[in-house]
């Protein structure tokens, strides 16, 4: 999860509204550095960030822009800007109202067939994928699936992912 830091009363997280349905169903609690970063990424790309995190000394982002090429730039000229001023490692997910779609932008590797099923109120992604890419899918010590696990809470209040 999210570093944890101490706040004094001049530097309490930003608590994020509770949104509408289609929107981040999860309150997120923003420190001063997280928000700091968003905004630098926001002016540096003029895209809307919605969604982020802070794990493992990589920032996560995922935006919502129609550009995705005009993000990243001309050899990847727009994102070593960005890792220069911000002096961390980025990924960045292009975001999508589709919960199917949104975890095809996040994963790795190819999926075969992503579904979603809902059961007892209960959500789960089902991503089929090849054997071979099951590994890189997972990441190492869970990382890749941890993140796309954060956000596909965050933002379809998706409970469960199974990889087949």
């Amino acid at each position: 999860m999210c570093k944890k830091a101490i706040f004094n009363s001049s530097t309490r997280p930003k608590k994020i509204k509770q949104p509408t349905p289609g929107e981040n169903p999860m309150p997120v609690k923003y420190t001063n550095d997280d928000i700091i970063n968003i905004t630098t990424f926001e002016k540096i790309t003029r895209t809307h960030v919605v969604d982020y995190a802070n794990e493992n000394e990589t920032l996560y982002f995922v935006v919502k822009t129609n550009n995705f090429k005009n993000l990243i730039g001309k050899n990847g000229s727009e994102i070593k800007k960005i890792i220069k001023k911000m002096n961390q490692n980025l990924i960045i997910y292009r975001h999508s109202e589709n919960a199917e779609e949104f975890t095809k932008n996040m994963l790795p590797t190819p999926a075969k067939k992503i579904s979603l099923t809902e059961n007892n109120q209960k959500k789960t992604i089902t991503i089929e994928t090849e054997k071979r890419n099951k590994g890189l899918l997972i990441g190492r010590g869970g990382k890749n699936i941890n993140i796309i696990k954060i956000f596909l809470k965050r933002q379809f209040n998706i409970d469960n992912i199974k990889i087949e």
